[in-house]
């Protein structure tokens, strides 16, 4: 074996030793550079970092680069007059540069060879597996001269070791990345499991307190105290429910009613009323992409995104006040930049209507930008609500993702990206509510398992002229039923009980009378309901907590479109 081939084999040796037993990339490059450079005498190794996606070169390992190199060799553009490096990657061959001062290829970047007396600059492109660039090796020598046979082949070798480096490094990387977007799905999944059914429960709760309350205030005059009091009451568990909704929205269960939406249209409605209530300090602006496709959407929790971030923005700037710009448009993005996005794995590439939006505030750093949407959590002094955490349950909801770009000190980007709207037919027009204060006779047989949920839905039931008969479970509902069904007009039924559940005396009821009107309340949604009751015929849906004249309509819808069948 020849003492060239020698040099090569122990290289090789020493190089894939260090990867094996687990140097990082940066640390196992700088090795492989300084092995050459023992090789080849008065010589500096570096390898260079490509950019696919900007087509610019970085300097990477050069543990014996005169300093202020890599400060000039930062984004360089990969092109023909650009250095021997760019020239390698553009052509896809080794590029051996004998005179730095004659060559055209670094007629752009002379200066640099000059300030640091580069006059001979090999370069050699480093490989993945599957054969795309990665980025350089280079020998560059203070001295004119082509490289020898040796020097080609030892070249050759440092790249493939590199190569063997940088892609090992980079599987390791995409594990993490797998393992931690795993831990985080399942993270959310668990969490929105608990969301949703602590915001199940707390409905519950909420009818009490709201059906109470509205129905105490309409036995007392207008003007009262106690009016006032109760009308506060009302306000306070409305603002309950709506956390309850932020809550389903994050566990991915919120209600959405699809719309063709025009964004720009509905930035523009939500501006006018965020203008009256940001601080003082906070400035807002609007960048509007004319003309932009409109999306599928539910117009009521796209407007909630939009109040949550700029909400978030305002309240991100210092006390000498700054900006808040809102900015839409259109986007076509691959499935490497959809991977830099949350939820952006769940997103298939395409074109996406975008809106953005920006501050000037304090910024953030990187273990805070990976928290916040989390639930409760908050950079002020304590966590107020799951604004952003049910900001990222909307966008999945919509299929679409986030983009949050900050740093300490530069202020904040979210950018929430819409797949264009699909072609769809015209909506039904809603049938019209019944007549406030309507007053119906019948028998309504009331199906819940919580007694504050029956009572209440009983006194309704009652100021509006029906009779009322209730049962606290599922087995005593049908019990009751199958005793007295020849007066029993219409079921209100809960969906979610212990022992027999919703659905199943569902089933039973309607085995029993098809026609029989049943009107489903339930503290989920009434999307959830119809993907539950899929293929078959539900007289009505009413969310908890509601209110009496919400109520009585949906049992009089009920009735009267079973009467019309």
């Amino acid at each position: 074996m020849s003492v060239h081939a020698l040099h090569l084999l122990r290289l090789q040796q020493r190089v894939l030793e260090s990867v094996a037993t687990g140097a990082d990339t940066e640390e196992a490059l700088d090795q492989l550079c300084r092995l050459v450079e023992n090789l080849v005498p008065e010589s500096v190794c570096t390898s260079m970092r490509y950019d696919a996606r900007t087509r610019t070169l970085d300097l990477g390992a050069a543990p014996c680069a005169p300093p202020g190199l890599h400060g000039d060799l930062k984004g360089v553009p990969v092109s023909a007059v650009t250095g021997s490096c760019a020239a390698a990657v553009l052509t896809g061959e080794p590029v051996y540069v004998s005179d730095t001062a004659m060559d055209e290829r670094w007629s752009t970047i002379r200066d640099v060879a000059e300030k640091y007396g580069i006059r001979a600059c090999w370069s050699h492109p480093i490989r993945g597996r599957s054969a795309e660039i990665l980025g350089t090796f280079a020998i560059s020598r203070g001295t004119v001269g082509e490289p020898d046979e040796f020097h080609r082949s030892l070249l050759e070798t440092a790249s493939r070791l590199a190569g063997i480096a940088i892609e090992r490094s980079r599987a390791e990387e995409e594990q993490r990345t797998m393992q931690a977007k795993m831990q985080h799905s399942q993270k959310l999944e668990s969490l929105g499991v608990l969301a949703g059914g602590i915001a199940h429960d707390f409905n519950n709760l909420l009818v009490g307190i709201l059906g109470n309350a509205d129905l105490a205030r309409r036995e007392l005059p207008e003007g009262t105290r106690a009016v006032e009091r109760l009308d506060s009451i009302v306000d306070t568990a409305k603002g309950a429910a709506d956390l309850c909704r932020q809550m389903l929205a994050y566990a991915g269960k919120g209600q959405l009613q699809l719309e063709s939406v025009d964004l720009n249209s509905l930035v523009t409605h939500v501006g006018r009323l965020l203008e009256a209530s940001l601080p003082k300090n906070a400035s807002l602006h609007f960048d509007l992409t004319p003309d932009l496709p409109p999306v599928d959407g539910d117009p009521t929790q796209i407007r909630q995104i939009l109040l949550n971030l700029v909400t978030n923005g305002s309240e991100a700037l210092e006390e000498a006040g700054g900006d808040v710009v809102v900015e839409t448009g259109l986007a076509d993005l691959a499935r490497e930049q959809l991977d830099g996005f949350l939820l952006g794995d769940e997103v298939e590439p395409g074109r996406f209507v975008y809106v953005e939006v920006s501050d000037d505030g304090r910024g953030m750093d990187d273990e805070t930008r990976l928290r916040i949407f989390d639930p409760f959590f908050s950079t002020k002094f304590a966590g107020r609500g799951l604004g952003l955490a049910a900001v990222q349950g909307i966008v999945r909801r919509h299929g679409g993702a986030l983009e949050v770009r900050s740093r300490p000190g530069r202020g904040c980007r979210i950018r929430v990206i819409f797949p264009e709207a699909v072609r769809r037919a015209d909506a039904p027009v809603p049938e019209a509510a019944a007549p406030r204060g309507a007053v119906t006779t019948g028998t309504i047989l009331v199906v819940d398992d919580e007694t504050v949920v029956r009572d209440v839905a009983r006194d309704m039931l009652r100021s509006a002229g029906f009779r009322v008969i209730t049962a606290v479970d599922g087995e005593d509902g049908l019990a009751v039923y199958r005793a007295r069904r020849d007066e029993i007009d219409c079921v209100v039924l809960d969906l979610t009980m212990p022992k027999l559940g919703g659905e199943e005396v569902f089933r039973e009821l309607t085995a029993m009378d098809p026609r029989l009107p049943i009107l489903i309340s339930s503290g989920y949604t009434e999307e959830e309901l119809v993907a539950r009751f899929a293929g078959r015929e539900v007289s009505g849906f009413v969310g908890k907590p509601f209110e009496r004249d919400t109520f009585i309509d949906g049992v009089v819808r009920a009735m009267e479109r079973k009467a019309a069948l």
